[in-house]
């Protein structure tokens, strides 16, 4: 032919000769010895599956070819603002979950460019919240919670601080209930309640807490003046020992007698 097109498909350096023969075998040739093709940069990275609204980080393996690589455009597949040009190592946050494919392009000072991309999984996020039946009473007493069932919510495991007995063994149920002891102490016993939550894949935890408030038992106790007398009509004076723990005033309690189960 006598025009041709060569695609060189390897770098480095090439001879290119032209034999020209007419139709009476006459020939000659020219050659040439500074045919170049540039190598191209290789674009490499690795990015690691995270939770929305975590910080995202890239690990860039970019490599130079004959030329000096001086541009990245990053392209994280959000939205047109997802771009990040000439960062070597950018980081970027998503705020819904999915699966984004992202693509680095580098270009280096002889205009050779490169193109990778990786795919990445964003997980969705658990969302940790409960109400609780009350926030205080007097032990033993059973309080039940309930979690809100967040749609992407898979496990919720339940803690209390101190330790209380809680309804059930597993990870899976969003409504237990906590078994409070009676406080023989003197003071308020304060237990921290703690839901933690994770995604179907038991990842993307979140956390909630309350307090619940166990109150202590005063204690009743009384002394009798006389025990034993002539009847009818003995009079006998009782006396209230008892002791309110917590700081009560005496007026904030209640008294209620009985004399063989008859309230007097």
């Amino acid at each position: 032919s006598q025009n041709i097109s060569f695609l060189f498909d390897t770098c480095g350096i090439y001879t290119v000769s032209l034999v020209v023969t007419d139709n009476k075998n006459c020939s000659d040739s020219i050659t040439h010895n500074n045919i170049e093709v540039y190598c191209n940069p290789s674009s490499q990275f690795s990015i690691n599956d995270h939770c929305q609204n975590d910080t995202l980080f890239t690990n860039n393996y970019s490599n130079n070819g004959s030329g000096n690589i001086y541009q990245y455009i990053w392209d994280f597949g959000f939205n047109e603002s997802s771009f990040a040009s000439n960062v070597f190592e950018p980081l970027f946050q998503y705020d819904t979950c999915g699966n984004y494919t992202i693509t680095l392009t580098v270009i280096d000072n002889l205009g050779c460019s490169n193109t990778s991309n990786n795919l990445l999984s964003v997980h969705c996020n658990s969302y940790a919240d409960f109400t609780i039946q009350s926030n205080e009473g007097c032990g033993p007493i059973d309080i039940e919670a309930q979690a809100d069932t967040n749609i992407y919510n898979g496990f919720y495991i339940w803690n209390t601080n101190p330790l209380a007995t809680i309804s059930f063994l597993g990870t899976t149920q969003s409504n237990p209930t906590f078994s409070f002891p009676e406080n023989t102490t003197s003071s308020d016993i304060i237990y921290e309640v703690e839901l933690i939550t994770s995604n179907q894949t038991g990842l993307c935890p979140d956390n909630a807490q309350h307090q619940v408030t166990i109150h202590p038992t005063p204690l009743a106790s009384f002394s009798s003046i006389d025990t034993i007398g002539c009847g009818p009509n003995l009079d006998i004076t009782f006396i209230n020992n008892f002791q309110a723990y917590n700081n009560q005033s005496i007026n904030s309690m209640t008294f209620d007698w009985m004399v063989d189960a008859d309230t007097v």
